[in-house]
């Protein structure tokens, strides 16, 4: 499970920077995709924050998923993403 969690966060980790505020609905779909692969509320909602506002909407960071599997592309990305989720998992142990 652990596995699909890492992929899970690797998923949102390369994209270029782009304006933020998903939609209520974008935002509970995110949330309910995070918690169906096991990860608690709080930390897909720690997750969300460091996510967010990397992709414009939440389609488009699932259709990135779909056309991208290279995931360094983005390094300066890569590890603003990767420190942000390091931070949700201690804060929230």
């Amino acid at each position: 499970m652990k596995n699909k969690f890492l992929l899970f966060i690797i998923i949102f980790i390369m994209t270029s920077c782009v304006k933020k505020d998903w939609s209520q609905t974008e935002e509970e779909n995110f949330l309910y995709d995070c918690m169906q692969v096991n990860v608690t509320e709080l930390i897909c909602d720690c997750i969300f924050s460091c996510i967010e506002p990397e992709f414009e909407t939440y389609k488009i960071a699932l259709q990135f998923l779909g056309e991208k599997m290279n995931f360094r592309e983005d390094e300066s990305m890569n590890l603003r993403m990767e420190q942000c989720v390091e931070k949700c998992k201690r804060d929230l142990k």
